[in-house]
């Protein structure tokens, strides 16, 4: 069996993977956050001693990722650069299934030849730390947020320092971390922070992210 699989694309998408674009200079020394993988069966066949099948391979990030799975746990690899998709032939001794193909990590790399996306003639890259003050009835005080873009993959994380009221006048300090993931499209941002089932939509204005109050969500520093 294969134990690292290098594909090297020349374009795709994840709903038109014929469809291509400027070519990705991958830089697979700087690792720029991480993106999510994920696997399909296109066939499956064979029988005793030798099984074969034929997957798709897709990443979140647009280009330059290397999704890391394991097949019956033998690690696979398979590094995407010009693209986020692609087909692979996997074999072994026993029938290959979905369930026998388990997704480890995926991650995402600096592309060169990304042009940075600026509004308003300002650079908005969402890349770094963010600042988010709250002041509500219940609770007072700062997140920061550390946000990786990658070909609008976003992944990072809100570390919280607030002031939290348990009982009416009652107040006590609280510290927390949180991981959060989600997606870019243009200027539109949608993140979800942990496992809430809510998803906060954001519009990315030169440094500032604006909530749809029309209010600043987050300032980068």
């Amino acid at each position: 069996m294969r134990i690292t699989s290098i594909l090297y694309l020349a374009a795709g998408f994840l709903s038109a993977p014929t469809i291509g674009f400027a070519a990705a200079e991958c830089n697979f020394d700087r690792p720029v956050g991480s993106c999510k993988g994920t696997i399909q069966v296109l066939s499956s066949g064979g029988s005793t001693p030798s099984f074969t099948a034929e997957i798709k391979v897709q990443s979140s990030a647009k280009s330059c990722s290397k999704v890391e799975y394991s097949l019956d746990s033998t690690p696979q690899t398979t590094i995407l650069r010009g693209g986020n998709s692609t087909q692979e032939s996997l074999s072994g001794t026993t029938p290959i299934s979905k369930t026998s193909i388990q997704v480890q990590k995926c991650t995402a790399y600096e592309d060169a030849a990304t042009p940075k996306k600026t509004v308003d003639g300002l650079d908005a890259e969402l890349n770094g730390t963010w600042l988010r003050k709250l002041n509500l009835s219940t609770i007072k005080g700062t997140v920061r947020i550390d946000l990786s873009d990658s070909g609008g993959a976003i992944s990072g994380s809100a570390n919280y320092a607030v002031n939290e009221q348990y009982l009416p006048g009652k107040w006590k300090k609280k510290t927390e971390s949180k991981s959060l993931n989600g997606t870019r499209e243009g200027v539109n941002v949608t993140l979800t922070l942990g496992d809430s089932p809510y998803p906060v939509r954001l519009v990315l204005k030169g440094r500032k992210l604006i909530g749809e109050d029309g209010q600043v969500w987050a300032t980068r520093q």
